[in-house]
């Protein structure tokens, strides 16, 4: 009959349309179900986070004032480790710089006490010599000849006598070797 009346394949057409009407029916039903609770699942979280707020806004209203405080503790931080950083840097410049006068200073006190010794040394051979001088004196200021005869001064002009009568001897005795040989 579809033939006839110029229209094949209406009917398969027409089932074909029913069948997606159909499909497109089921698909909308369940699109509306999910949309709904999509809708559903937003209203709860939308109280959610509702409720949330509410419980979270006494707690924000107190930690505003302790942001506050802790900015100013921050920077008041901030301040006072910036004047211990300068302070430390000049402490440690004034100790390095007292270690220095304190090394320089124990050289010094090393140095005096090593030259103090050596003047100590020195005077006490100069006060022996002082006494040896002194006793010399004694002897040679000494009427008597016989203790005059142990100064230094008596030995050492005897030394002197026998060292020229020493050198004349040896003169005469080369003389004579030289004239025993010509």
């Amino acid at each position: 009959m579809e033939k006839e009346r110029g229209i094949a394949g209406y009917t398969d057409t027409q089932d074909k349309l029913e069948m997606i009407s159909a499909a497109k029916g089921e698909t909308d039903e369940k699109k509306g179900q999910i949309l709904e609770d999509m809708s559903d699942m937003s209203d709860k979280l939308n109280e959610m986070i509702s409720e949330k707020k509410a419980a979270l806004a006494p707690i924000i209203k107190e930690l505003r004032p302790l942001r506050a405080k802790c900015n100013e503790l921050e920077h008041l931080h901030t301040q006072k480790k910036t004047e211990y950083d300068s302070l430390s840097a000049s402490l440690g410049s004034n100790l390095h710089n007292l270690e220095q006068e304190v090394r320089e200073l124990r050289e010094t006190a090393q140095a005096e006490e090593s030259r103090h010794h050596y003047l100590m040394h020195a005077k006490q051979l100069l006060e022996a010599q002082q006494q040896k001088v002194e006793e010399e004196l004694g002897i040679y200021k000494n009427p008597d000849p016989a203790v005059r005869k142990t100064s230094l001064r008596e030995q050492y002009n005897r030394k002197i006598l026998e060292q020229n009568k020493y050198q004349r001897l040896m003169m005469q005795l080369k003389e004579l070797r030289a004239a025993s040989q010509n």
